[in-house]
């Protein structure tokens, strides 16, 4: 007993709206009576859409299950004829029969995706193809249907004011339909005569999908998972240098050849229409059509329907039962003539085929779906393999036996037919014959640079240069001089060969595959070898072809360059052999100061890969670049007066990570003013040290420690002179509006940049402390607490010089005072000055320095917070 289940809680639902009033329970007491019968009604009464649910199964209603009942089906009588029509019903992407019956048309698939196209469906009546007179539609139910009954237009037309009724009070059909075939698996399809002169007027049939061949992806094979992994390496080499890369070639491949069988599938064409084999034997189930003429006191001609039975013989007029089978119809044309002479006289003959048999065949093995398969006579391996499904991945497709009175008949390759076209591979079938598909032969995958990577079946003795002729070729963009092969060796592991290709090289083409190699084609460099690159303001930039003995003229003439291009200075940028770069400058005024012969002083020889860069006469517009925690960050173009929040404006603003007080802006015309001051200071500072080394040595003392400190100070300050030059112009930065109409609202310059770090989260204690470091940030502490934290100042420090580089930039001298310690700040805390020498100006400058120094590293350290 079926019990189906779905929406029979929606009607529940939705008939309990409202409150739970007396006339409401009356009225849903005489709603569910006439519920019951009206579902009653729809089932023992279908409509021409929809389905038919078999005598005894329930369907759930708002009293309960109710059990359907059904008066058996009163046969059709159709006019003058006797019997149904033969309907046959041919499944396009298989060419299987789904069914051939006189009485009615039932058929089971099943296929847990419930996906069916019926209109690839073909209806042949009586051998005839009949598809554009009828219609093949899904109905909303499963059954099993029963016979045929007669149409009534009186009934149809009650169904439908029964259907219009119970769409009015609320339960539409499309709600019923889908109770009723909740939780089903199979298709109800209906077919409806369209032109009404055949004897059929419609009939119902049931698609169980189980037998059509999906078309979602196979899932991977062992095959495909095995030459999917790379091989690994011993775990010391990978850890000490880690795994040889190379280049990035797939590995992901599929095999070979069964992708076929999912996607072609032919349609089986009624023998009818095909043109017969001479050599086509006779036997039972086929038909034939005799015509005779000339017969001496007869019509134009004779016809009569010859069937061979099951005997192998076919009932002639006035000669009775004659042997056919295993005749071809050419003999059985001369049979039928001798026979017939012995009653007719200088006659003509001709013997005609009319329906043919179908045989069935055994296709086992490594199949998708192995069984017995009724096919066309006409029918090759090819088709009863198509009809199964094709064989599985572990199946082969180079072996396939075809088997007939217990031997092996012929081994088919379907290579033959993947690989060439050739569709007529194998003997004809007959009935009875084995097709085997014994499990995979040796493979081999091929992958990298060819028309198509995969994984084949191989033959002994294969070589990778038959291979690769498999895949159609190597891509124009191979390099075949070295061509990989990954072998699996017998004890286990696997070795790497290379193998030369080409003529002269060895002949790798010619080594023999084993199973499971894995042929690897690189693709080649991409570099480009002979060219030179033109760019700038030309009418032509980008690669231009590099001959030998080429010169600048042939590229650059006067007509190449555009109106504002500079002609007093074109660059040549070359690479030397040892990748050192040079750079040669050409005017071509000079080289063209002709204006029709290019001036051979002038007129260098290029090599290939030069760079040729014409410049414009024109300035480009001004830019700054914005760096770091901005939304947009970039180089901008700017007008002239135009100011530093309208360019953060135009760049989104700042970001919720952003810290503008550390914020670091450099000026090109600063920094080399900067770079100016402190290249002379460092110049008074060293004739200091050497008039102070000068006075020490006079007075008497030991100048050579003396000395050798003071040239380290010196170099000393050389090193910080040449790091601090960074050109930072000191703002006060926040929020995008409180920058606006400030003193730090600069007018921009070309080549400004700001840098905008994100917030740090630390304070910077430098200098003669004991533990210099950074000190996470607290709010509101002093000064004092990050010193100590760092270990407090060393005996030689100068409390009196302690200050702190502020994160935007400026310097507060006396950490006592500040309080306001935020984060990004450094702590500087300098050395004293020994006092046994004479205090020296020096120093005061060094601290200076150092300061200097220190507020650039605590605005670069809060970049890296």
């Amino acid at each position: 007993m079926t019990t189906c289940h779905g929406q029979g809680k929606r009607l529940r639902g939705a008939r309990k709206k409202g409150k739970s009033t007396g006339l409401v329970v009356r009225l849903r007491g005489a709603m569910r009576s006439w519920l019951v019968l009206v579902l009653t009604a729809l089932i023992a009464n279908p409509l021409p859409v929809m389905g038919q649910v078999p005598p005894g199964s329930t369907l759930p209603s708002l009293e309960g299950d109710t059990q359907v009942e059904r008066r058996a089906p009163t046969p059709r009588t159709v006019r003058e004829l006797t019997a149904f029509p033969t309907i046959t019903i041919v499944e396009p992407r298989n060419g299987s029969i789904v069914t051939r019956e006189d009485q009615g048309i039932a058929i089971s698939y099943r296929d847990a995706r419930d996906e069916l196209d019926l209109s690839t469906f073909r209806v042949f009546v009586n051998g005839v193809d009949r598809t554009r007179q009828f219609q093949v539609t899904p109905s909303g139910a499963t059954w099993r249907p029963q016979p045929r009954r007669s149409a009534d237009p009186s009934r149809d037309q009650a169904l439908e004011r029964q259907s219009a009724e119970i769409e009015a009070r609320g339960v539409g059909l499309p709600e019923f339909q889908q109770v009723l075939t909740e939780g089903q698996n199979t298709v109800v399809a209906s077919i409806k005569n369209l032109s009404g002169n055949l004897a059929t007027a419609s009939a119902s049939f049931v698609l169980d999908t189980s037998t059509i061949l999906a078309t979602r992806p196979i899932p991977r094979s062992p095959l495909e998972q095995a030459f999917l992994q790379p091989p690994s390496f011993p775990l010391s080499e990978t850890a000490r240098r880690g795994a040889p890369t190379g280049p990035a070639i797939s590995r992901d491949l599929t095999q070979f050849g069964y992708e076929a069988f999912r996607t072609l599938l032919p349609t089986l064409t009624p023998a009818i229409n095909l043109p017969v084999s001479p050599d086509y034997t006779l036997g039972p189930g086929d038909t034939m059509i005799l015509y005779i003429w000339n017969i001496p006191g007869t019509a134009l001609y004779e016809s009569a329907t010859l069937a061979v039975d099951r005997t192998g013989s076919a009932f002639v007029p006035r000669v009775g039962s004659v042997p056919l089978q295993g005749l071809t119809v050419a003999q059985a044309q001369e049979v039928l003539r001798t026979k017939l002479a012995r009653y007719y006289s200088g006659f003509e003959l001709r013997l005609a085929l009319g329906e043919l048999r179908a045989i069935s065949v055994y296709v086992i093995g490594e199949l998708a779906r192995p069984g017995t398969y009724t096919i066309s006579p006409f029918s090759t391996v090819l088709d009863a393999l198509f009809a199964a499904g094709g064989p599985t991945k572990m199946g082969s497709l180079r072996a396939v036996r075809v088997m007939r009175d217990g031997q092996t008949l012929v081994e088919v390759d379907l290579y033959e037919f993947l690989l060439r076209g050739e569709r007529g591979i194998g003997p004809p079938l007959r009935a009875g014959d084995t097709i085997f598909i014994p499990p995979i032969g040796p493979v081999a995958a091929i992958t990298g640079e060819v028309k198509r990577p995969a994984i084949y079946e191989i033959r002994p003795g294969t070589s990778v240069g038959a291979l690769i002729a498999m895949t159609g070729g190597p891509l124009p963009s191979a390099q075949l001089d070295r061509v990989q092969v990954e072998r699996l060796q017998g004890g286990g592991g696997k070795v790497i060969l290379d193998l030369p290709f080409g003529a002269g090289r060895g002949g790798g083409e010619s080594e023999s595959l084993r199973d499971g190699d894995l042929v690897t084609i690189f693709p080649g460099q991409d570099r480009l070898n002979s060219a030179v690159i033109l760019e700038g303001f030309v009418r032509a930039p980008g690669l231009h072809e590099w001959k030998p003995g080429m010169r600048l003229s042939d590229l650059l003439k006067p007509e190449t360059l555009l109106p504002e291009a500079y002609r007093d200075r074109v660059e040549v940028v070359r690479v030397r052999p040892d990748f050192s770069r040079e750079v040669l400058t050409v005017d071509l005024r000079e080289l063209w100061a002709s204006n029709q012969t290019p001036n051979p002083a002038r007129d260098i020889m290029l090599q290939p890969m030069d760079r040729i860069s014409v410049q414009s006469e024109v300035m480009g517009p001004a830019a700054v670049t914005l760096i770091g925690e901005v939304k947009r960050p970039g180089t901008y173009a700017i007008t002239k007066g135009e100011r530093l929040s309208s360019v953060i404006r135009r760049a989104g603003g700042f970001t919720d990570k952003a810290y503008p007080k550390a914020a670091v802006f450099t000026r090109e015309s600063v920094r080399k003013r900067e770079k100016a001051q402190l290249e002379d200071f460092v110049r008074i500072q060293e004739e200091r040290i050497f008039s102070e080394t000068a006075a020490v040595a006079a007075a008497g003392e030991s100048a050579g420690p003396l000395r050798e400190s003071l040239i380290q100070r010196r170099a000393l300050l050389r090193m910080m002179a040449e790091r601090v030059t960074v050109g930072r112009l000191v703002l006060r930065l926040g929020a995008l509006e409180e920058v606006e109409g400030t003193d730090s609202d600069i007018p921009l310059e070309d080549g400004d940049s700001l840098i905008t770090p994100m917030r740090p989260s630390a304070v910077l204690v430098l200098g003669s402390v004991r533990n210099p470091t950074a000190i996470l940030y607290q709010p509101g502490v002093p000064a004092e607490y990050y010193i100590e934290k760092a270990g407090g100042l060393n005996k030689d420090a100068d409390k009196d010089e302690v200050h702190i580089v502020k994160a935007d930039g400026t310097a507060v001298r006396g950490y006592t005072k500040v309080r306001d310690v935020e984060p990004g700040d450094a702590i500087l805390a300098p050395s004293s000055v020994e006092p046994k020498y004479r205090p020296l100006p020096v120093w005061r400058d060094v601290a200076t320095i150092v300061g200097q120094f220190a507020l650039t590293i605590a605005s670069l350290a809060t970049l890296f917070r």
